[in-house]
């Protein structure tokens, strides 16, 4: 099923919190189902890999950028109709990316960035 930890007050008998946990057993199922679905849909920031934007799955497609090219990020609709999200890394950037965890770590805070800007334009100063 998975681990639960449970926290109550000192003076809460443990036979109360036993039979609670017993009554909202089927309740905690699902929500650590749910959970680990979240987990399955968590983004790795990698070429090709989904993550939701204003609710619509959207493909990261990530480009190297040309020499005198800064990095940016782009949202377009596919003719196919699916949105992708293109991250420009520029070249100064890429240069310090040498493992995968690097570049995730690099294409994450670019997102970050775009989603910030995004928010700005959505919400009202």
């Amino acid at each position: 099923m998975g681990k639960i930890y449970v926290r109550a007050p000192y003076h809460v008998d443990e036979q109360y919190i036993d039979s609670f946990i017993k009554k909202k057993k089927a309740w905690l199922k699902a929500k650590i189902s749910e959970q680990k679905q979240t987990v399955d849909l968590c983004c790795d920031f990698t070429q090709g890999s989904n993550l939701y934007l204003f609710g619509q799955l959207v493909t990261l497609n990530i480009v190297a950028a040309d020499v005198n090219t800064r990095s940016n990020v782009t949202l377009r609709t596919l003719e196919n109709g699916q949105q992708a999200l293109t991250i420009t890394l520029s070249q100064r950037i890429q240069r310090n990316l040498h493992t995968p965890l690097q570049w995730a770590i690099a294409i994450k805070s670019q997102l970050e960035c775009y989603f910030a800007q995004q928010a700005e334009k959505i919400i009202p100063p």
